[in-house]
């Protein structure tokens, strides 16, 4: 039995659309919410969270609903007689209206994918910033795939490249060239101090100095998507500035090769050189 959304009730609370006096299209949507649940189970929060779901709290037994409700219900939109109403979308069994037509369809899809895309977004923050939902949700199969990234939420898309109204979906259209803007910031930031902000990501523990820094490389990879690298070159030499300024708060960094060879390249070995040595 589904666990998540399981109720006529919860899912009309979820997709006001979907209210109706019988419950003949929550009995339309039960194998669209089984494989939504199922989805929810292997491809966001895995076994601990999904089998512990009545002990969550409200707020997050909620959120899931609502992603698996709005997930379901993006399936079952092109199976349903539509039609416009004063108050948005009506959902009829009958010939004798004309349905909605197919642009304003396409816009209640878009509309419905991106409910659950924004759900899935702050749901996946709060699980990875609070502590005792983290600790469950580091065993989903899934864990390290959605967190090997700078960019974790498709709102950051929005934030740091521009990009309107940003979706799971550009996320993962975009994910091969986050990837290689990111291979500019690894030679930037050492790769060893990139693995450790992950690292630390994964079980909450940016520091004061970290949460300075992550941003503005957010930043920088947002300009990168962008196709300004130039002006990327520019922004990551002021930041490693700052970095560079002070080794104290990170170590990582200065004691990693990609500082240790930038330090070598200041020192020139030259006869007039005040630091010249003989070899």
């Amino acid at each position: 039995m589904n666990k998540i959304c399981n109720t006529r009730e919860l899912f009309q609370k979820a997709i006001p659309t979907a209210i109706n006096p019988d419950d003949y299209l929550f009995q339309d949507a039960q194998q669209h919410l089984e494989n939504a649940n199922r989805w929810v189970l292997n491809q966001f929060i895995g076994e601990d969270l999904y089998n512990g779901f009545e002990d969550l709290d409200s707020d997050i037994q909620s959120q899931l609903n609502f992603i698996v409700a709005n997930k379901a219900f993006y399936d079952l939109i092109p199976q349903l007689d539509l039609i416009l109403t004063p108050n948005g979308f009506g959902i009829v069994r009958t010939d004798n209206v004309a349905p909605a037509s197919a642009d304003r369809v396409k816009n209640l899809l878009d509309r419905t994918y991106r409910n659950w895309s924004t759900q899935f977004d702050q749901l996946l923050m709060q699980l990875l910033t609070t502590d005792n939902l983290l600790a469950k949700f580091r065993k989903s199969p899934v864990f390290y795939s959605l967190t090997n990234s700078f960019f974790l939420t498709a709102a950051e898309l929005s934030i740091h490249a521009g990009i309107a109204n940003a979706t799971r979906e550009d996320l993962e259209k975009l994910a091969p060239k986050i990837s290689m803007c990111e291979v500019y910031l690894k030679r930037k930031i050492s790769v060893e101090y990139y693995e450790e902000l992950l690292s630390k990501v994964r079980v909450n523990a940016l520091t004061e100095a970290d949460k300075v820094v992550f941003p503005q490389f957010k930043r920088s990879l947002g300009m990168d998507l962008q196709g300004n690298h130039h002006a990327v070159v520019g922004y990551m030499d002021n930041v490693m500035n700052y970095i560079e300024n002070n080794p104290d708060l990170y170590p990582t960094y200065t004691k990693s090769s990609t500082f240790i060879n930038k330090s070598k390249q200041y020192f020139k070995n030259e006869k007039d050189s005040s630091g010249f040595f003989f070899g």
